[in-house]
């Protein structure tokens, strides 16, 4: 179990990763990207460790935090989504895209993003599609992060 401590010292790293991927959307940093060549990879380990400066230890306390997150997160998308609330489910998808991005799940990542946009665009029944497709995908990438 990770304490309070450990907790802040992750959150600290996460939000600098992110600061990245934010960097990376206006022309710099490190964020992993989508080729268009190649279908994106359920989890991209290599991008995670090297961006994570070969800290095993540290991508394994993440992964314990993004595993019990995310949950908790897909959770809380269905009920905005049952309330019918556009700008609270743009929001939650996009933290669930964060959170995919900063760990490498780029479906997952990729799928988060099109409810993003769905929602921005107040298609609730669009983004409502994408949820299955989103479960379905975090299955896959919880199940790759065990093997």
């Amino acid at each position: 179990m990770l304490t309070s401590a450990k907790k802040c010292s992750l959150t600290e790293r996460a939000n600098k990763m992110t600061d990245n991927c934010i960097a990376e959307s206006m022309g710099s940093g490190n964020c992993p990207q989508k080729t268009n060549t190649a279908e994106p990879n359920v989890w991209n380990k290599v991008w995670m460790i090297e961006h994570l400066m070969d800290d095993e230890s540290l991508a394994a306390e993440i992964m314990e935090l993004f595993l019990l997150n995310v949950p908790k997160q897909i959770l809380l998308l269905k009920s905005l989504l049952a309330e019918g609330d556009a700008h609270a489910v743009r929001i939650q998808s996009h933290s669930i895209k964060g959170a995919a991005a900063n760990i490498g799940g780029e479906r997952l990542r990729d799928v988060a993003l099109k409810m993003e946009e769905a929602a921005k665009a107040g298609e609730l029944c669009a983004a409502q599609g994408y949820l299955a497709e989103l479960e379905a995908e975090f299955v896959q990438l919880r199940e790759e992060i065990a093997n």
